[in-house]
């Protein structure tokens, strides 16, 4: 079966830059959602922070663009750039599964 190049970058697991932006996509989540978690302490009660650990995606959206969205802007950008590369990734992991499974 013939791929294209972006099949071919999307399959191959040795990809190092793929691992390499993998990677800091995971350590900017982790400190944004730990800055999610901050926030919800110190602008609301204990049970928003916990609330915040439990759902980090719903607690970005909330705090971040609801919530701060012109206060903390750079947080907000943060959170927009990772919610989008986050739906980015899912496209690219549904698309992977669906060449291996050909």
């Amino acid at each position: 079966m013939h791929y294209g190049l972006i099949e071919k970058i999307i399959m191959d697991d040795d990809n190092i830059v793929l691992k390499i932006v993998k990677a800091i996509y995971a350590i900017t989540v982790l400190i944004t959602h730990i800055w999610t978690v901050i926030i919800a302490l110190q602008n609301g009660k204990i049970i928003t922070g916990i609330i915040a650990f439990f759902t980090p995606v719903f607690s970005w959206i909330y705090w971040g663009i609801f919530h701060h969205y012109l206060c903390n802007s750079i947080y907000v950008v943060l959170v927009i750039i990772l919610i989008s590369i986050s739906i980015i990734l899912l496209i690219i992991d549904f698309i992977s599964d669906k060449l291996s499974n050909l």
